[in-house]
Parts: C-alpha cells; structure tokens; sequence
C-alpha cells in the first residue's frame, strides 16, 4: 500500500517554549495523503474507509548548524522533537488529512514520517486480557518507530500495517505523479492458509474436513520497528508472549472434492489466519511445541464412515512464521485401499496307522 504525504510549509501560530516553531517560507500548502496508483509491486489498494496515524520528528537546521540527518548517528534522532503526534488520517472529500487538524512544512529542518494501520476503519484495541497496550512511536536510547504489544486472541486477525520510515524530507516529492511524501505501508504479522485435495485412490468415499486447530502458537507479543540489540539495530523486532493451548483455524465442515488442484479451504468469520511472528525450530520444550491437529471424516457409504485425527509438529514444516509472510499449509488426503493377498499352502500329511484285524470284521 502506498501512499504520499502532500506538503509545504506556511507560519503557525506562536508555541510554548519546547515545542517546534516552524518559520514561514510564503507558501501555504497542506500536509496531505495521496493513494498512489497500482504498480506491480502494490497489489492492493488502501481502502478509502480506512484510517491510519502518523507522527513526524523535526531535527533542526539553523543557520549556524550542519544539516543533520535522521540515520546518521542515534545522538541525531534523540535530538529530534515531535511535530505530528498520533493524528488519524482518514480520506474526507477524496484527500487524505486529520479531518480536524492542519499541519504545514517547516522553513529550516526536516522531517522524518512514520505511520501504521490496522487495514480499517478504526485505530481501536481490545484488551481482555491485559496484553495488549496502545500502538505508539518511540525515539529512545534502545528502541524507535512503530511499537506495541498486541494480543491476537482478544484483536482476531488484526492485520497491523507499518509503513517504512520517510526521512529527511523537507518538501513535497513526485513519484508516480503523485507529488507528497511516499509512505509504503507493510504487513508485520504472519498469515496462514490452508489448502485441500484427495488422492484419485479414494474412489466413491466422500471425505469432509471437520476442523483444523493450532496447539502452542504464540498469541501475543511486542512489536518494535527497530530495536538495539548490543550495537545492532534490528528492524521489525519481535518478542514472543505466550503460547496459547489451542487456537482454531477453523471448524466447520469443508468437503474435499477435488483430486487435481489444491483448493483454498473457505474461511469464514470464525476462522483464524493472522498469527504472531514466532519461531518453532529451537522449541525443545516437549510441552511447547506448536502442533496442527486436522479432524475428517469419510464416509463409505449411508451407513458408514469413520472420525480421523492427524496431528503433526508445526516445525516439521514450517521453520518459523516471519513478518509479512503467508504460509500455506496443502493438506493431501488418501485411502488405504482394500486389496486381497491370495495364496496356496501345501497339502500337510498327517498320518494315522489302524490296525484292522481279520477276526474282528
């Protein structure tokens, strides 16, 4: 999904003594979003009934100042002071803006842009649980950017959407024919999607998937857009929460008719397919490690079937499950057939001696 930020820069009113004072440059153009058109590389559009939230940090360039730059050294990006905190941009009369608030380009400095989504309509969190914590940015010592600890058990299939970091800009760019700010926004959970179809040596059976359940899966963790690990910044951290029980994929009935395609097993309102990015590999815990379990039945015949579970260790598939992935999981079903194994065993002598006597007839 991508998207521009159309800027300028125009005098605000006066500020408290620690905020931004930004100068005017004697234009008067709005900060905006603009919905880049469809590339190759964007393959879905961001929905015009969505919303988002954007922040900027203002690193300062005086006259007696070198230019400073958002990735030239942590000491910069600790200097840098808020400029848009948390606004919602929503699409009002086909322009994405706070419908509320304007915001205007600084005359000296630059800013640095950073946003997320949830892919909706709203920015809202559940919280049942007490795992989940508002979706801020940080600029610390050890972490900056896009972060939250996000439950996906009480926020199903939360599809959380960080856009990459827009540094240094000091003025509306064109891409595209789009003139703004770009703002590419990304998936930052894992998808799973399963697959389903039966071998031709099934014959006249009629084979139904009943549910399809994780057991082990992390359900919650925190997300960092970037975290100091000793001297190392690692982009999209991820730090695994709980594992839950069990977590159902699906269940309700699908039946598996095709023995030539792999076909998507439909999923409804109930079904869960966005999972916390989590590693199965290095799980020696033999309490711990994520297991599927798929339960089937097939049917022979009005007055037969038969109930089947196939249960499977998660790891021996799937390494992991990344940032912005899907995984699918094809799921072939076969029978064993009846077939007969005749054989002839040799005549065995078995011998009996009868004495007949000649006086006893």
């Amino acid at each position: 999904k991508l998207f521009y930020f159309a800027a300028a820069a125009v005098a605000l009113a006066a500020c408290a003594k620690n905020e931004v004072i930004p100068v005017n440059s004697g234009e008067n153009q709005e900060i905006t979003f603009n919905v880049a058109p469809k590339t190759k590389a964007d393959l879905q559009t961001f929905y015009t009934g969505n919303v988002f939230a954007s922040w900027a940090y203002y690193l300062h360039n005086g006259a007696n100042e070198t230019v400073t730059n958002w990735s030239e050294n942590w000491t910069v990006r600790q200097g840098a002071k808020p400029y848009i905190s948390n606004s919602e941009i929503s699409c009002n009369n086909g322009v994405w803006k706070n419908k509320n608030t304007s915001y205007y380009w600084p005359k000296d400095g630059a800013l640095t842009f950073f946003a997320y989504s949830l892919n909706r309509a709203n920015l809202s969190l559940n919280n049942n649980s007490g795992n989940t914590t508002p979706i801020g940015c940080l600029n610390t010592e050890k972490a900056y950017g896009i972060n939250a600890t996000i439950d996906l058990f009480d926020n199903q299939n939360l599809d959380l959407l960080v856009a990459e970091i827009a540094p240094n800009k000091t003025n509306n760019e064109t891409l595209n024919s789009i003139n703004g700010v770009p703002t590419l926004f990304k998936h930052k959970f894992s998808r799973v999607q399963f697959a389903v179809k039966k071998k031709a040596n099934c014959g006249n059976a009629t084979i139904t998937l009943k549910s399809i359940k994780f057991n082990n899966v992390v359900y919650y963790g925190t997300y960092c857009q970037y975290n100091k690990i000793g001297e190392t910044y690692v982009k999209d951290y991820c730090k695994e929460g709980e594992r839950r029980e069990t977590i159902t994929y699906k269940e309700s009935s699908f039946e598996v008719k095709s023995s030539d395609d792999f076909v998507p097993v439909i999923e409804t309102n109930e079904s869960n397919y966005i999972y916390f990015p989590q590693n199965f590999k290095n799980v020696e815990d033999q309490d711990k490690i994520a297991t599927i379990e798929v339960k089937y039945t097939v049917k022979f015949s009005d007055d037969i079937s038969e109930e089947c579970t196939k249960s499977l260790n998660v790891k021996e598939i799937f390494d992991s499950w990344d940032v912005g992935k899907k995984y699918i999981f094809n799921l072939i079903f076969s029978l064993d057939e009846i077939t007969w194994a005749p054989a002839v065993e040799e005549w065995e002598p078995v011998t009996k001696e009868i004495d007949i006597k000649y006086r006893d007839l």
